[in-house]
């Protein structure tokens, strides 16, 4: 009997790897029209196309990074380790590869991730790590320490700090957060900031900070601690301004809205904050000086400011613009919600729609609508058509392109005129 057992177990197992066998990635294919479709073209004309992965899987990627004549692109592997690519900016030729992770049983994910002049900083939940964007060499890499039992996804670089949170509890259920920084060319040893513990019935963590530097010339930093309730599906926020060099709290706004937290966005000495509104607050005294009508369904796409404007997304998928001195609307339109970035360029908003997985070019001026258009690669065998959703952008003003990557391609387009 245990003979028969362990022969069906090795039976399902091989059908369980067959099935799971995927085949090796083609080359790209522009295609005349999309699928569906025998007349319409698209309006995107890509100038190099390479694969994300090996094979034909779904793939994600982080919004791409450009150092000098080169592209970075991470590869969402699956189940085992994301990898970090070199490109060359010009023909998407690959320059190096790198995976040097902490080891793990469970693999790894890349949760953020900034850049900094020629150096990249990311985070796999409750690990650090810095490269070279030049090369890809390991500058240094972190584990979050036992008796901290969990990491913030999201992380933030401002100046030569680089600043994440720690939790004492496993994320979502933290009841106990740590806000924490390091020198950027260090990367192992962590100063704790501020710690906040939950109550009420509510759990709390911080989100990043983004900084400024004050009249006085002190690094300062904005952020907010969510807080959320499981029995009543409450949210709160409390936002903070905080003296990295006084090693204080300046001010304080508790239970400012609800909605989920996100980071501010900082111009000038003002912030620029988003829950069911968009609020302007001074940095300096933490006084609200105006706020926006509500849209309601605030997204996780950060606020973007740009000429005297800022513009903001919601789940819903309205697209607006704001007066940046006033706080009323400019316009607003039905696009799509976006989870990553809004990319400003040449007074044109660029941006990935989540709900379509379209790519978007819209006027800033107005918001017209210049693309909404799906991946003009060709559709493969067993798999479904590709899709922008999830993606970022970045612009090279230098070679007139934009980069992206759908679930299977990354990929530069030329910048509509």
């Amino acid at each position: 009997m245990k003979k028969t057992s362990i022969f069906i177990g090795i039976g399902l197992a091989l059908l369980v790897c067959m099935s799971c066998h995927r085949e090796i990635m083609p080359t790209p294919v522009v295609p005349t029209c999309y699928i569906g479709c025998d007349t319409v073209k698209s309006k995107l004309e890509i100038i190099w196309a390479v694969p994300l992965g090996a094979d034909t899987g779904d793939y994600k990627s982080q919004k791409p990074v450009i150092w000098n004549d080169k592209v970075i692109f991470t590869q969402d592997y699956g189940i085992g380790n994301w990898l970090v690519k070199g490109r060359d900016a010009k023909n998407g030729n690959l320059l190096w590869t790198w995976d040097d992770y902490i080891p793990s049983q469970y693999g790894h994910e890349i949760s953020d991730w900034w850049s900094a002049k020629d150096k990249i900083y990311f985070c796999d939940w409750s690990e650090m790590y810095s490269i070279s964007a030049d090369n890809g060499q390991t500058n240094w890499r972190y584990k979050v320490p036992p008796g901290l039992l969990g990491g913030h996804p999201r992380m933030s670089v401002f100046k030569n700090n680089v600043f994440h949170v720690r939790a004492t509890t496993s994320h979502p259920n933290d009841t106990i957060t740590h806000l924490v920084r390091s020198d950027i060319s260090d990367g192992i040893h962590w100063d704790t900031l501020l710690t906040a513990v939950a109550s009420d019935g509510y759990t709390t963590s911080f989100e990043p900070p983004a900084g400024w530097i004050n009249p006085q010339g002190d690094t300062m930093l904005v952020f907010d601690e969510g807080q959320y309730n499981f029995d009543t599906h409450k949210t709160r926020i409390n936002m903070r301004a905080y003296n990295l060099h006084k090693k204080e709290v300046v001010w304080e706004k508790k239970d400012y809205g609800g909605g989920v937290p996100f980071p501010p966005l900082v111009v000038g000495e003002k912030v620029y904050y988003q829950n069911d509104a968009v609020h302007c607050i001074d940095l300096n005294t933490g006084n609200e000086l105006w706020k926006s009508p509500n849209f309601y369904n605030p997204s996780i796409c950060k606020l973007v400011a740009a000429n005297g404007k800022i513009f903001g997304n919601t789940t819903v998928g309205t697209l607006f613009c704001i007066d940046a001195n006033t706080g009323s609307l400019c316009w607003s339109i039905q696009a799509s919600n976006i989870y990553k970035d809004i990319e400003y360029y040449n007074n044109m908003l660029f941006f990935a729609g989540t709900g379509d997985g379209k790519l978007y070019a819209v006027n800033a001026d107005n918001g017209n609508i210049i693309w909404a258009e799906k991946s003009p690669l060709k559709k493969r065998k067993n798999s479904n058509y590709g899709s922008f959703s999830y993606m970022s952008t970045t612009i090279n003003p230098v070679l007139n392109c934009l980069y992206v990557a759908d679930n299977h391609f990354a990929m530069c387009i030329k910048l509509p005129k």
